[in-house]
């Protein structure tokens, strides 16, 4: 038997704006009804809560007829997420909203909970997202992509085993998952031909939508008449008849495909990445302040900033092969939820300052809010303003205190060119106790003018030492020719070049898909001459070498590098921390390439090492074939002992080999733009734009030393540079009482995922947590805002989901239904 499974995929944007897709949702779904009324046997499915928000919306009476069809058995509602997002580049918190929102909305309208969830159209599928399927409810699960050349078997239907040992029934569609208009029939009945005994068809015009067609419900009606073993079905009909038995296995995540997506359109990847960070620390601060009887928790707000980052994720938004419009777009609703955290955390971080004592003469105090549910140790920058502008030509130099012990302390340039002593940020090194408020004082110390670094000789290395490492930078190449901690070499000479490499028009792929060859450079950024560079830099006063200090003080020396290649530009910031040795790379790329696909490059001296990167909720080997690998927000090559761990704030793509990870940066592909039927791209008369033109900027953390020391607590390391404290100057009133801490995790693997209100409850909080290194733990969370303390233990990968509230805390499933 062949269940036919009518849906009509349908892209709330991609080659069209979001208003388009709205219209397409009303018509397709209206079309769908009607044919519904005329053909009793019909049945349609369709998923994505988005799609049935705007028909509730803009359509009400529609709306209504869908509800009924519901009711009736005859309108399946599949899926149940809020739409198809990427699978790849969310965190796996952001993940889990996709589903607890869709699911929300249809249990709510409609009153289904779907046991089988897809992902059409999806560019690959993390490893981790089999966990959440399963902890949401979900046995099935229907993709696309990657197609059946990626496995090494035949079978459609495989068990797809998560990082945790958790289990779903994959079936993968060979057959896409839309149809040509009219043509139904013929193709249902060649793949009646080549696919005999029981299969699942999808069927329905796709991508703009338009889904069932009157002529193609007539064909498969007399494809019935005629005896062929076919039948309008749901997918649980077919789920319900599979045999599972003896089904191939896969351990693995479900990659790759379309690797340029996981590069494509950088900046909206960023300020995601950005987002979803913000509104994970914005939830724990509410949620503390509430607790506390500080300011009330901003539930609906919150929910709206959560669907505008929903919304961003989408699979052609978030990774990249949408139109430039749509780039904008996205970006703006990114934006728009930036907006609400950044209101809300000014909100909560004022009511946590409770209980601080008001400002002492002649000092600024820093107040600073730590998210994390462990002690940070490291250094915090602040920027504030002098009580008063001072006229004389000075240097008010920051010196920072707590409880009047001083503090390693640097003043660093002011974002601001306002030539006055007034301004300032300083950078200095802090221990932060977990989720709570701690407090500095800066005094001054007056000096004649502002401190500047001693440059070296001309032509002459740059050499920076620490108690813990040693860096060397070439001063004809800019480039680092040795990184040593604790006496060992990491990196070999040459390290952190910015290599150009060919790429394609193609937004989705390029030269790197299925490579089985580590590609070769087209060339690299070198250092400019002085008077490039300074013509570039915009420096004034005595000139300066493209190779130059640029900051020296107590807690870290900064050199920076100015580089070019063809029309494009760049600064390279190498930044040692003095206290603990990390190198801290910061970029700042002016491209005008097209085309082209820009790495950074990180070669280890290690033989025989292993190339790992954290993915959704887990970490996994990515060098296990060549190519483009995706993974979060750390990767790292290991020999086993010894590991260079890169810690990045919005880069998901690279490459390895021989010891040398590749970053990619950027890809200068079309928007929208593949080879099809009409041929290739791009010959049209007129101005073609390309992405990543412009200024782009990236940050990394470098860490070497022993493999224990550094993979087990990556996890958290790459979580305090994507939600740094928030450091604000404020002179508090000194009235209230300090609020106590709001969650404290002792074990450095085991992650929060959230701390949030709950949906139905009030007076309940959900406390989500996750074993992040893959050896299992037990572990203790405590709890000072509720007197509570809870002991449990994660297996491997293992995610866990908690009820806290003033009765106590308890076990909670993921969607929160008890």
């Amino acid at each position: 038997m062949t269940y036919l499974i009518c849906n009509a995929h349908i892209d709330p944007v991609w080659l069209w704006r979001w208003d388009e897709g709205a219209g397409v949702a009303l018509s397709t779904f209206r079309t769908a009804a009607d044919l519904l009324d005329e053909d009793p046997d019909f049945i349609f499915c369709h998923n994505e809560a988005l799609l049935y928000r705007w028909v509730e919306e803009y359509d009400p009476k529609l709306f209504s007829r869908i509800m009924a069809f519901v009711a009736a058995g005859r309108w399946e509602i599949i899926g149940g997420w809020f739409l198809q997002p990427d699978v790849n580049i969310p965190r796996g918190e952001s993940l889990v909203r996709q589903v607890l929102t869709g699911r929300r909305f249809f249990r709510s309208r409609f009153g289904k909970d779907p046991e089988t969830a897809n992902n059409f159209d999806s560019f690959g599928h993390s490893r981790g997202l089999v966990q959440i399927l399963r902890q949401c409810g979900y046995k099935n699960y229907i993709i696309c992509r990657p197609g059946k050349l990626k496995y090494d078997f035949d079978s459609p239907d495989f068990i797809w085993r998560g990082y945790d040992g958790s289990e779903v029934i994959v079936h993968r569609s060979d057959e896409n998952y839309n149809s040509v208009l009219g043509k139904v029939k013929v193709e249902i009945t060649e793949w009646c031909g080549k696919n005999p005994g029981d299969s699942l068809f999808l069927w329905g015009v796709g991508d703009h939508g338009g889904g069932p067609s009157r002529k193609d419900l007539e064909g498969i009606a007399e494809l019935i008449k005629e005896g062929r073993e076919i039948k309008h079905a749901t997918p649980k009909d077919y789920f319900d008849r599979l045999n599972v038995s003896g089904l191939p296995v896969v351990e693995r995540g479900l990659n790759r495909t379309m690797e340029g997506c996981y590069t494509s359109q950088i900046r909206v990847k960023q300020r995601h990445r950005r987002l979803e960070n913000d509104l994970v620390m914005t939830e724990i601060m509410g949620s503390q302040a509430a607790l506390c009887g500080l300011a009330p928790y901003e539930k609906g707000q919150l929910d709206d900033a959560w669907e505008d980052l929903l919304f961003a994720e989408f699979h052609d938004s978030l990774p990249g092969s949408a139109i430039q419009p749509v780039e904008e777009d996205t970006l703006r609703t990114l934006d728009h939820g930036l907006d609400i955290t950044n209101r809300l955390k000014v909100r909560y971080f004022f009511a946590l300052c409770a209980g601080e004592g008001k400002v002492k003469p002649g000092t600024t105090p820093l107040l600073v809010y730590n998210p994390q549910p462990f002690t940070v140790k490291g250094p915090v920058e602040c920027s504030f303003l002098l009580p008063a502008q001072l006229w004389e030509i000075q240097f008010s130099n920051p010196v920072v205190y707590c409880q009047g012990r001083r503090l390693p302390s640097q003043a660093v340039k002011e974002e601001g060119n306002f030539t006055m002593d007034w301004c300032k940020r300083v950078v200095f090194e802090a221990e932060l106790p977990p989720s709570s408020m701690a407090r500095f004082d800066v005094e001054f110390e007056v000096l004649p003018g502002r401190p500047l670094p001693v440059q070296p000789p001309q032509k002459e290395n740059i050499v920076i030492t620490t108690a813990k490492s040693r860096l060397v930078i070439n001063a004809v190449t800019g480039l680092v020719d040795s990184y040593q901690v604790n006496g060992k070499d990491y990196l070999k000479e040459g390290a952190f070049s910015l290599d150009i490499f060919e790429d394609g028009f193609n937004s989705w792929s390029g030269p790197f898909q299925d490579t089985n060859e580590f590609a070769v450079p087209l060339g690299s950024f070198r250092l400019m001459s002085r008077e490039r560079a300074l013509a570039f830099s915009g420096i004034k006063g005595a000139p300066v070498e493209a190779l130059h200090i640029m900051e020296d003080g107590e807690i870290r020396t900064t050199v920076e590098a100015l580089m070019e290649y063809g029309d494009s530009k760049a600064c390279i910031r190498y930044s040692v921390n003095k206290l603990n040795g990390f190198l801290e790379i910061s970029l700042f790329i002016f491209f005008s390439e097209t085309e082209k696909r820009l790495k950074l490059v990180v070669p280890t001296v290690f033989t025989g090492a292993e190339y790992l990167g954290q993915t959704v909720f887990g970490r996994e080997r990515l060098d296990v074939c060549k190519g483009e690998y995706i993974s979060q927000y750390w990767s790292a090559v290991s020999d086993g002992r010894n590991t260079v761990c890169i810690l990045n704030d919005g880069v998901y793509g690279s490459d390895y080999a021989n010891g040398a990870a590749r970053l990619t940066l950027l890809r200068s592909a079309g928007y929208g733009a593949s080879k099809f039927i009409l041929g290739e791209p791009f010959h049209e008369p007129q101005y073609q734009p390309r992405m990543e033109q412009g200024e782009r900027r990236y940050r990394f953390i470098i860490e070497a030393g022993s493999a224990q020391d550094l993979l087990g607590g990556a996890d958290r390391r790459a979580a305090v540079l994507n939600m740094p404290p928030y450091a604000l100057a404020y002179c508090p009133s000194g009235d209230g009482q300090k609020p106590a801490p709001l969650i404290e995790i002792d074990q450095e693997n085991v992650s929060l995922s959230c701390f949030k209100r709950s949906e139905d409850d009030p007076d309940s909080y959900i406390v989500r947590v996750f074993e992040s290194s893959g050896l299992g733990t037990g572990f203790t969370m405590k709890f000072p805002c509720l007197d509570l303390s809870h002991r449990d233990s994660l297996r491997p990968f293992e995610i866990k989901t908690y009820r806290a509230g003033k009765d106590g805390i308890r076990p909670a499933v993921m969607l929160e239904d008890s």
